[in-house]
């Protein structure tokens, strides 16, 4: 799941919030300034997009990997009550594993 956000200080006000929450597995908050050096490299392919594109205009963003058996959709209407000023609320964003870790392994 992803938050975004307009500013860097709603996002540290929303992810301070979250990692109190039990539905929360890991998290992971993103600056603008973050998100814009991301942007670059994923479009580094596209130099003219690249170009036109401005920190002010990419969101901070929190990055939530739910904890086992929550439901996504769920959490993600409660979260967007919860966090009216956020610009998204994507239930859709990440697998169901937290950021950062790789699926258990089947036998």
């Amino acid at each position: 799941m992803v938050i975004y956000l307009n500013t860097d200080a709603e996002m540290e006000s929303v992810t301070t919030e979250l990692r109190a929450d039990k539905r929360v597995g890991a998290i992971k908050a993103e600056t603008k300034a973050q998100g814009y050096e991301r942007f670059k490299v994923i479009f580094k392919d596209q130099p003219e997009l690249v170009k036109l594109a401005r920190v002010e205009a990419i969101p901070a963003s929190v990055i939530i990997g739910v904890a086992h058996g929550v439901d996504r959709a769920r959490f993600a209407e409660e979260l967007r009550t919860k966090f009216p000023t956020a610009d998204e609320v994507r239930a859709d964003a990440c697998s169901q594993e937290p950021p950062d870790r790789s699926p258990a392994p089947t036998s």
